[in-house]
């Protein structure tokens, strides 16, 4: 039943990609940005293109994945450089972050489609991310920016069943974040903090932990691991080098969140402050098949 719902779903969101003459879909390389991109593929052929901006806020790898992906499905991809990252109401890391990142971000990309010849701009948001906390999806309504996957009634499960099913190599890949979103509300962001958050998670991707989430707290990196891989942290051995790299970084101390990874954990600061959304399904931690976190 669930399956036919899903192939239902996807007929539904190959007819409203029919409808567009031609697409610029905004790609990470992530679940959902390859999904819509495949979909795009399938409806319009040649007539589908890629943009990923490459900013500070996005880790290498990511962009490296995005380069990958872009290039297995045959579609033209154009990566650009976007290194401003001055704006006040990004630095000052308020609540609202997202909605002035967005903003910038959809801009290059709408620049970049329109010298291409292409009116519509897409995004791969589904129907679940309208239940937490982000206010970059007014940004991308705001613009104009279309989400077919949620018009079309697509949930996160739903895309990685239908993706498993297309063999794309996403569909039980980690969510992902900007690193800003490691960053706690009204702390500053730098380049630096950045930098030392992307490379204390690649850090702890190559000794085994995928998907996990470091959390920069000034001189304090709290580590947010998949629940199931919580002893791990926990072994001398394993201590020891987790120490060493993270503060090999910058780091002074590191600390274990015995939570373990949660969506959205930052947000629990604004919880009660009449923010929408803002405490999303941040008691929960999520995750996708293959015991992945699911954002």
């Amino acid at each position: 039943m669930v399956i036919a719902v899903s192939a239902d779903k996807k007929r539904r969101l190959i007819e409203i990609l029919k409808g567009c003459s031609a697409l610029a879909v905004a790609f990470s390389g992530g679940v959902d940005s390859t999904f819509l991109l495949a979909a795009a593929r399938e409806a319009l052929g040649d007539r589908v293109s890629a943009v990923t901006v490459d900013s500070p806020i996005h880790s290498r790898r990511e962009i490296r994945e995005a380069r990958a992906i872009a290039k297995a499905l045959g579609v033209r991809h154009i990566v650009v450089p976007f290194g401003d990252i001055t704006a006040p109401g990004f630095v000052a890391n308020p609540p609202e972050r997202c909605y002035t990142c967005k903003q910038l971000i959809f801009a290059e990309i709408i620049r970049v489609a329109a010298s291409l010849g292409i009116r519509r701009v897409a995004h791969g948001v589904n129907m679940d991310d309208q239940e937490d906390y982000r206010p970059g999806l007014k940004a991308a309504q705001e613009m104009g920016v279309a989400s077919p996957l949620a018009e079309a009634g697509l949930t996160k499960a739903e895309i990685r069943a239908l993706s498993r099913k297309m063999q794309l190599p996403t569909w039980n890949k980690p969510s992902m974040a900007c690193l800003a979103s490691r960053i706690p509300y009204g702390r500053p962001i730098t380049r630096e903090d950045l930098v030392m958050v992307e490379q204390a998670e690649e850090s702890l991707l190559q000794l085994g932990f995928d998907g996990s989430r470091v959390r920069h707290h000034g001189s304090v990196a709290r580590i947010e691991v998949v629940p199931g891989d919580l002893h791990k942290t926990l072994r001398k051995e394993m201590r020891t080098k987790i120490l060493k790299r993270l503060k090999q970084i910058g780091f002074k101390h590191v600390a274990v969140d015995l939570e373990g990874y949660v969506q959205g954990s930052l947000n629990r600061a604004i919880e009660g402050q009449g923010i929408a959304g803002a405490g999303g399904r941040g008691g929960k931690s999520a995750k996708p098949p293959g015991g992945t976190p699911k954002t």
